[in-house]
């Protein structure tokens, strides 16, 4: 197997062979919690967390393919794969952690749990390319993309624990201030949603109201101790 993903070192895409298609594709990636119910522009240091390709395409083609490694700064291979979707299979290919279609894959999705690098890694970037074939059996009339996706180092790798928990109905900011109901003492952090962090406090048991004045106005990713996070709208 050779690694043709895109990636600095990695073999040139075979587009020599996979060609004269008109299917387009249009390959993306999306960095989820394992629910899949949060997007992240950033990773959580040695948390797992879950990778999804989609490769979008037109004229409807009989089947896809996907190749794809993350990558630190420097080239080298960081994070490690688990658990790939039933169309998808893992490799090490010249010691690079790579995860990739196991047969023409009549779905356009691949997903794969990647635990990520611990915290001071810095920017991952995911390499990936993408086929649309015609389902011949040759290799003419396939259409071939790729494409890349730098993911931040969160700041903090305690937001979404293994007690995580996403709440639907968010507690309120009024005039300033975030209404905060805690069962215990416990710490509350606050991030934007690239990961940094913007403000942390100390919680009592009951309601708390906390001054959220100094926090950036937009969307907020508020995070206790034990496990509860809210996306919040901080006007």
């Amino acid at each position: 197997n050779k690694d043709r993903t895109g990636a600095p070192g990695s073999q040139p895409a075979r587009t020599e062979c996979h060609n004269g298609g008109t299917f387009a594709p249009q390959p993306m990636v999306m960095l989820t919690d394992m629910e899949e119910t949060t997007d992240f522009a950033f990773y959580l240091p040695g948390q797992t967390m879950r990778l999804t390709f989609t490769v979008n395409a037109s004229n409807s083609p009989a089947g896809f393919g996907l190749q794809a490694t993350p990558l630190l700064a420097d080239n080298s291979n960081r994070g490690t794969f688990a658990n790939p979707s039933a169309n998808a299979q893992l490799e090490n290919v010249g010691g690079r952690h790579i995860v990739e279609h196991n047969d023409l894959s009549a779905s356009n999705t691949f997903t794969v749990d990647w635990t990520a690098p611990p915290a001071g890694s810095g920017e991952v970037t995911v390499y990936y390319a993408s086929l649309a074939a015609n389902g011949n059996g040759g290799t003419a009339g396939d259409s071939y993309a790729g494409g890349s996706m730098t993911f931040g180092e969160g700041a903090a790798t305690a937001i979404c624990g293994p007690d995580c928990r996403v709440e639907d109905e968010a507690p309120a900011v009024r005039a300033g201030a975030l209404e905060w109901t805690a069962s215990a003492a416990e710490r509350l952090q606050a991030f934007s949603v690239n990961g940094q962090l913007l403000g942390s406090w100390n919680l009592q048991p009951g309601l708390n109201r906390i001054d959220v004045a100094n926090v950036p106005a937009g969307m907020v990713i508020f995070a206790s101790e034990g496990g509860r996070v809210a996306r919040i709208w901080n006007p």
